[in-house]
C-alpha cells in the first residue's frame, strides 16, 4: 500500500515538472518569436538561404521634423553597428509630393541593411502649405550564407530599444528562406509543414494553391503576435515555390508573414 502511494506521489511530481517546465517554455517563446522562427526553419530540414527581419511604424505628426528623423536615423545606424558615416551617407529625396530619407549598409556581421524613412505630402491644403500628413519608417536586416550565424534576436532587441526610446510601435515579420534539391511532391510538402506545425502544435487555418506557388498558413498558441485573416488568427505562413532553373524547391516560412 505505501509502495503504491509512493509511487502515485512520485508520478504527481514528474507529471507536475512536466507540465511547469512545458508552461515557461511556451511563456518564454511569447516573448522570443525569433528564437521560435529559428526552431521552426531547423525542424523543417531545408538549407539555409537568407533571412530578413522587418520593423515598419508610422510617425505622428510632432516626429516629421527634420531634427527629430535625423537623430532617429542616427540612432537606428548606431544600434545595428554600421560602419557608416552618417551625414555622408544618409540619401535624401525630396520632390513637390514626399521626402525620402534612406541609408543602406553592412553589419560587422555582414547582415544587409536598408533604413527608410518617408514623409507624405497631403492633398489640398495641406500640399499647397507644404505639409506632410504621413510619415513611415521601415527598417529590415537581410541575412545571408556569409553571416556567421543568425543573430535574429539580438537584432529585435537592440532597434526595439530605439524605437521605445522614440515611443515608436513598430509591426515586426521575420522570414527564413531555405531550399530542397529537387522537386517537393506534395507529400514532401506536407512533411515539411506537419514537422513545423508539430514544433508549437499550431493547427492549420488557410492555404493557396497558384501556377507555381503552394502556401499555408497556421495558428500558433506559443507565438504571441498575429493578424487575423477572414475572422480567423494566423501567425505561421509557410510558402513553396519551384524554380526549374536552379532545380530547388524554394520554402519561405515567416513569423507572423512572409516579407515580400
Amino acid at each position: 500500500m505505501k509502495k503504491a502511494f509512493f509511487i502515485f506521489i512520485l508520478s504527481l511530481i514528474i507529471t507536475t515538472l512536466v507540465f511547469t517546465i512545458y508552461y515557461f517554455k511556451m511563456h518564454n517563446d511569447l516573448c522570443l518569436p525569433e528564437t521560435m522562427l529559428l526552431e521552426l526553419f531547423k525542424n523543417s530540414g531545408a538549407k539555409f538561404v537568407n533571412s530578413e527581419m522587418n520593423f515598419q511604424a508610422k510617425l505622428n505628426e510632432e516626429c516629421q521634423n527634420e531634427e527629430y528623423l535625423n537623430r532617429l536615423m542616427e540612432d537606428l545606424t548606431n544600434s545595428l553597428g554600421l560602419d557608416k558615416n552618417f551625414e555622408s551617407d544618409l540619401d535624401i529625396v525630396e520632390n513637390d509630393f514626399m521626402q525620402k530619407l534612406e541609408i543602406n549598409g553592412e553589419t560587422e556581421y555582414k547582415e544587409i541593411v536598408n533604413i527608410c524613412i518617408e514623409l507624405i505630402k497631403g492633398q489640398g491644403e495641406n500640399l499647397a502649405q507644404n505639409k506632410y500628413t504621413e510619415g513611415i519608417v521601415n527598417l529590415s536586416i537581410t541575412e545571408t550564407e556569409r553571416c556567421p550565424y543568425s543573430r535574429l534576436q539580438d537584432i529585435r532587441n537592440h532597434v526595439e530599444a530605439v524605437f521605445i526610446r522614440y515611443k515608436i510601435k513598430p509591426e515586426v515579420n521575420c522570414t527564413i528562406i531555405g531550399c530542397f534539391e529537387g522537386k517537393l511532391d506534395n507529400k514532401g510538402m506536407n512533411e515539411v509543414c506537419k514537422n513545423v506545425f508539430s514544433t508549437v502544435e499550431a493547427r492549420k487555418v488557410g492555404g493557396i494553391a497558384e501556377k507555381n506557388l503552394i502556401g499555408v498558413s497556421a495558428y500558433s498558441p506559443a507565438i504571441g503576435s498575429f493578424i487575423e485573416v477572414n475572422g480567423n488568427r494566423t501567425n505561421i505562413h509557410i510558402n513553396f515555390r519551384y524554380s526549374s532553373y536552379e532545380k530547388k524547391t524554394f520554402v519561405w516560412i515567416g513569423i507572423p508573414v512572409i516579407i515580400k
